[in-house]
């Protein structure tokens, strides 16, 4: 980028031109955060409130009202279109609600990780101005997938991922649209005259709009309307064991309603062997933030581990704390039982000792990170939103690491947790040679395939690019595809619901893999379809086994059966009647299924009344920051500051100090 171009103000015909509005405004503002973030390394030892970044806002604040006060009948933002379902309000307009306030809108959608992560950061800034009714945060969900668009859809999102603030459902991306939209996740901010005055692409902007919102709430103090002119009406108004209680219509919804189970995820089997009572099965109770630990034959839940409460807590199953578990898996060393955890929105790996029933943090410090490559010491490690975890050996376990598009390594003598295959670029790339230069899209899924002596492969649910994949375990050089996704490995829209071969079939955001050894197949949880399916690794085919695609809870066969975003899968194999015990984990049904394998006949589990509902609060959140530019439609993102491009572009001295010039 031209260092003139950003200097170039905006003049005569291109000034009033509202359609450049919101690319000059992006500009401006990676200029500004860009400068933001420097003088909060140099200058303020980690601490971006400096003397320098104040002037630097008030600055910018200065140009930019200056300029949209000259046309602000063209410049200003288009209302939201009427016919719109709200959620957690009434619909909002700025000629009224949202008339001269300060209005932070996050464009995001619920399949999409860095959109996840900006989740957390407006819940901080939300708390931070709370006494402030003349700001306000709001949500525009504007969806990547066909699934995504239902209001249904997004009142789970809402509930799932607790978000507290107004959301409107841009099912047709109007809103989308009239803002300028190109990627997820983005945030802008409007100001009191009713102009855009920031636009952030990505992640990890908290402490930047920390500060610029606390600098803006001050310049616009005497222009704002500071009198509260709606209220918040959540989604989540009545609920029981927190999931919402409404009158049963089925047997199915009554036993889903009894198993006090919210947005389960991930799950696990056990068989019974030396040192356990029985063969187990885990459930990742992910909206509760516990695991349970269920007899498995009599489906009596024997432990609730951890507290319910929010947070990155060690000790006793009683006192341990999780923030939204998700996979999985079990390890036998030195004569004890070990459950190895992914704690994704803490960002960390947990040990869970069956044995002494005890739990604790093996690695990852409950902050996200944006680190690629890993091996550093246990204590300053950080993660990003691992999903899935699986055992290679008694020593090594391999993470879906979801938030930076990679498969980590974990190794168990050194604690220490490297990155073992992608580039952390996000896409649908394979290769034959070196797994480094691989490109996943949002892995969520993982399951190990010991097909014969000769064929180990390490099956991955890449979940945004709607594709099952394969890593050869066994050169640990290579990486293919099984079914799903586009051979332009760029095009992460490549989805739909159609049985076949390689990318001629199509899946919609998978999240759910299983090998069944006794069968020499894959089962996937294809999420967004509804649906379970099974594919042949020989033959790189898959076809539909359960589910008849739509988003209901019914107990009947293959076809005929119903699921809701199916998610996660455990099996079990009995040596006495052959019989393989399939589970899977509906995560928006709050249950868990069970089927036959050879049968296909699906049935909701009951756990007859003996797992707890959760009562009291769960605040004691642990945040993060960082910074990714998220998702872009329709194409590949980049990550982070591209240093040719940002820093330090377009500045200006006034003799003592340096700023950016804007507008």
């Amino acid at each position: 980028m031209n260092r003139n171009t950003v200097n170039s103000t905006i003049t005569g015909a291109a000034a009033a031109d509202s359609d450049k509005l919101y690319t000059r405004i992006l500009t401006e503002t990676k200029t500004l955060t860009n400068e933001l973030r420097r003088n909060r390394d140099y200058y303020g030892n980690g601490d971006i409130f400096t003397p320098r970044n104040i002037d630097l806002c008030n600055q910018y604040l200065q140009s930019i009202d200056a300029y949209t006060s000259k046309d602000l009948k063209r410049l200003k933002v288009k209302d939201f279109p009427p016919g719109h379902t709200w959620l957690n309000s009434k619909p909002l307009s700025f000629n009224s609600q949202l008339k001269n306030k300060l209005v932070l809108i996050d464009f995001w959608t619920y399949c999409c990780i860095n959109c996840l992560h900006v989740l957390p950061d407006m819940e901080y800034l939300e708390t931070k101005f709370a006494q402030e009714p003349s700001m306000v945060f709001m949500g525009c969900h504007s969806a990547k997938f066909l699934n995504e668009k239902g209001t249904a859809k997004v009142r789970d999102a809402v509930l799932r991922y607790d978000v507290k603030h107004p959301v409107i459902n841009d099912d047709k991306m109007q809103v989308w649209r009239n803002f300028e939209r190109r990627s997820w996740p983005g945030m802008i901010l409007v100001s009191p005259r009713g102009a855009p005055i920031l636009i952030i692409n990505g992640e990890g902007y908290r402490d930047v709009l920390d500060l610029f919102l606390s600098i803006a709430f001050d310049f616009y103090y005497d222009k704002m309307n500071h009198q509260a002119t709606f209220s918040l009406e959540p989604e989540e108004a009545v609920r029981k064991g927190g999931v919402a209680k409404a009158i049963p219509t089925s047997i199915e919804e009554g036993i889903a309603q009894q198993s006090n189970l919210r947005y389960p995820g991930k799950l696990l089997c056990i068989e019974k062997q030396k040192g356990l009572p029985s063969s187990l099965l885990l459930i990742s109770d992910t909206g509760n933030n516990r695991l349970l630990l269920v007899n498995e034959e009599t489906k009596e839940c024997l432990h609730v581990i951890g507290s319910a409460r929010v947070g990155l807590v060690d000790g006793g199953y009683d006192e341990a704390c999780f923030h939204h578990p998700q996979g999985m898996c079990h390890l036998y060393r030195d004569g004890m039982h070990f459950v190895y955890l992914c704690d994704t929105k803490n960002h960390a790996i947990r040990e869970i000792n069956l044995t002494k029933k005890e739990v604790l943090t093996v690695i990852g410090t409950g902050e996200k990170g944006f680190d690629r490559e890993g091996n550093k010491d246990p204590e300053v490690q950080t993660l990003s939103s691992p999903w899935d975890i699986v055992a290679i050996n008694r020593d090594t376990l391999l993470i879906a690491m979801a938030g930076v598009h990679q498969i980590w390594a974990l190794n168990l003598k050194t604690n220490r947790c490297f990155n073992f295959s992608g580039s952390g670029k996000e896409g649908n790339l394979n290769h034959k040679y070196d797994l480094k230069l691989c490109e996943w899209a949002q892995p969520s899924g993982l399951s190990l395939g010991v097909i014969s002596s000769t064929k180990v492969e390490m099956y991955v649910a890449d979940s945004e690019s709607s594709a099952i994949r394969a890593i050869n375990m066994k050169s640990l050089k290579s990486s293919r595809v099984l079914v799903g996704g586009d051979v332009n490995p760029k095009n992460l829209h490549a989805y739909g619901d159609a049985d076949g071969q390689l990318t001629g079939a199509k899946l919609q955001h998978p999240l759910g893999v299983h090998f069944v050894q006794e069968k020499n197949v894959v089962l996937i949880a294809d999420t967004y379809n509804h649906k379970i399916k099974v594919i042949d690794p020989f033959r790189n085919e898959v076809f539909t086994w359960l589910g008849n695609g739509k988003a209901a809870l019914k107990d009947e066969n293959t076809f005929n059966s119903a699921f809701n975003e199916p998610s996660g899968f455990a099996s079990l194999f009995d040596p006495v009647s052959k019989d393989i015990r399939i589970y899977i984990a509906d995560c928006n049904n709050h249950c868990i299924r069970a089927v036959l394998y050879d049968q296909g006949d699906t049935s909701t589990v009951d756990f007859k009344g003996t797992i707890p509902a959760v009562v009291g609060s769960k605040e004691n959140g642990i945040s993060s920051q960082g910074a990714d530019e998220g998702e872009t439609e329709g194409t590949t993102n980049k990550s982070g500051l591209n240093l040719e491009e940002d820093v330090g572009m377009g500045l200006e001295c006034d003799g003592q100090q340096c700023y950016p010039k804007f507008f």
